[in-house]
């Protein structure tokens, strides 16, 4: 799995585990580029950054 924050202000999440790259989701919420992203210690909580300084978190539903 790979996360990654972009310049329209969404995170999106691919699969990796297969030869073509999927997109399996993306989050919605900033209003600025998302620029730092980190999972909390235990992988339930994805932490994100923007360019104006506001953070958010989510919750996995699912592990992989």
């Amino acid at each position: 799995m790979y996360v990654g924050g972009y310049v329209d202000n969404k995170i999106r999440i691919w699969n990796l585990k297969n030869k073509k790259d999927a997109l399996i989701g993306s989050l919605n919420g900033h209003k600025a580029r998302v620029t730092v992203l980190k999972f909390s210690k235990d992988n339930k909580y994805l932490f994100t950054a923007d360019d104006d300084g506001v953070i958010m978190h989510y919750q996995r539903t699912c592990h992989q």
